[in-house]
């Protein structure tokens, strides 16, 4: 994994502060060779340099960026803006989806990738520690963490051309990564947790305290294609 300089670019992270709604926008280190316009289809030229996933930890934003194969990582400064921190870039990070973070584990950050990877990071050196594949051939579009554990949104990649489209068969599901407790940069194998979904993708927990916690996962709709 490489530290890498910021790049020029016009694709950007937006912050919303609480003052009046206020949108501050701040440019993103990523590259971008074509504009992405509403219910245009991918092509090379656009969906290798798509942001994809943001995740919140303390006094950092992390961003998947496919250009960069990686994760650009960005310090939150006191006033809400967005400083550029550093990239981590690996091969084995192509097509990064979700990211999550631990409690227990503080200074690792997860990412799963559409290629069906699920790597744990270190974000002082910035290297690879540990990769698990997800099998099946699946593609890992999401994760989120609870406990010791991962849960990953994955579905067959099918035939569907969009992303936003249903594949013919509801072939997704959510798979359970646990975490080694002695060593949480080790992802153990993945484990079914769910199936029967299309296209999963947001993961969230909901309920808490004396209620049982329960995961919810949005999905495309098989008869409208849409999410």
């Amino acid at each position: 994994v490489l530290p890498c300089a910021p790049w020029r670019a016009r694709c950007r992270v937006r912050v919303w502060g609480e003052r009046a709604g206020a949108a501050v926008a701040r440019r993103a280190a990523a590259p971008r060779r074509g504009a992405f316009r509403s219910g245009q289809r991918h092509s090379s030229a656009t969906y290798e340099d798509w942001p994809t996933c943001t995740l919140a930890a303390p006094k950092r934003l992390y961003v998947s960026q496919y250009r960069c194969s990686g994760v650009l990582s960005y310090a939150v400064c006191e006033d809400g803006r967005l400083r550029y921190h550093r990239t981590y870039a690996s091969r084995l990070l192509e097509y990064p989806e979700g990211l999550a973070t631990l409690p227990a584990a503080p200074g690792l950050l997860y990412v799963c990738t559409c290629n069906g990877t699920v790597a744990s990071v270190d974000v002082d050196s910035g290297a690879l520690l540990w990769t698990v594949n997800v099998g099946g051939g699946l593609v890992a579009w999401n994760m989120v963490a609870d406990g010791r554990s991962l849960y990953v949104a994955a579905h067959a990649p099918g035939d569907a051309a969009w992303y936003e489209d249903a594949t013919r068969s509801s072939t997704g599901r959510v798979l359970r990564c646990d975490v080694d407790a002695a060593r949480p940069e080790r992802v153990g194998a993945p484990r079914a947790y769910a199936s029967g979904l299309n296209r999963p993708s947001g993961l969230a927990f909901v309920g808490g305290g004396a209620r049982r916690r329960r995961l919810g996962t949005s999905y495309a709709s098989a008869s409208r294609g849409a999410p």
